[in-house]
This record gives C-alpha cells, structure tokens and sequence, in this order.
C-alpha cells in the first residue's frame, strides 16, 4: 500500500465492529464497540501502556487490549491480563484472551477502549 507513494512513511487501517455484546463468566455487557486495527496502531495513537503485551493484541486474532476502564468495567480490576471473554456477534462468537491494559492521556480526543487484530491484510482492499 505505501509502495506506489514515498512520502507516506505509514498508515493505519481501523474497523469499527460493533458486537451484541460481551459475556465474561455468564455476565454480559451489551452493544459494545470492538476497534480491529493494524499493527502499526500504538504509532498513531501512543496510549501507555499499564500492562501486558499490545504487539500480540494487534497481531494475534485470539487476543484483545483493553482500556484500564473498560478493564474496570469487564472484570472490576486492571490486573486481568491473560482473562478470557466471549465477543457476540449475533450468532457468531469469538473468544478472546486479554493481552494489554492501556491508559489514555489526557489530552487524548479519540478514546477507544477494546482493540484487536484486523482481518483485513495489507493486499486486501474493499469495494466501494
């Protein structure tokens, strides 16, 4: 994608998925947004990380990286890396394992708390 145009130096790719809900250990949390993006995402938007690993978030379609308040949310603690929940789509269900915690900085105008690997790939395009 960056090939054909030498002044672009990166991108970034962001899908916006919203799921029927997300069920930890019979406990469900309606119509949340999940955000898919490419790995390249903590170079546009540097959040600190708390803990855990967001590289594998981003790369591991198992995995998910969460806000420390939806962490707060899902789980009432920040220490949940390695927990698992249950994404919703309709009927289909996608299990996920938590890989990061991040904290948004104060300044910061695009908050997205659920991040996850893309399934789209680099050559793949959508038609309009």
């Amino acid at each position: 994608m960056i090939a054909p145009f030498p002044e672009i130096e990166s991108y970034l790719r962001l899908t916006e998925k919203e799921a029927t809900h997300i069920e930890i250990e019979n406990q469900r949390f309606p119509q949340q947004v999940i955000v898919e993006a490419d790995s390249s995402f903590c170079r546009f938007f540097p959040y600190q990380i708390l803990s855990g690993n967001m590289k594998e978030a981003l790369t591991k379609p198992d995995c998910i990286a969460l806000s420390e308040e939806k962490a707060m949310q899902y789980f009432g603690k920040f220490d949940c890396i390695g927990r698992e929940l249950s994404v919703v789509y309709g009927d289909k269900v996608e299990m996920k394992k938590v890989s990061a915690i991040y904290k948004f900085y104060a300044q910061s105008a695009l908050r997205i708390d659920s991040v996850s690997y893309t399934h789209l790939r680099a050559h793949e395009t959508k038609a309009n």
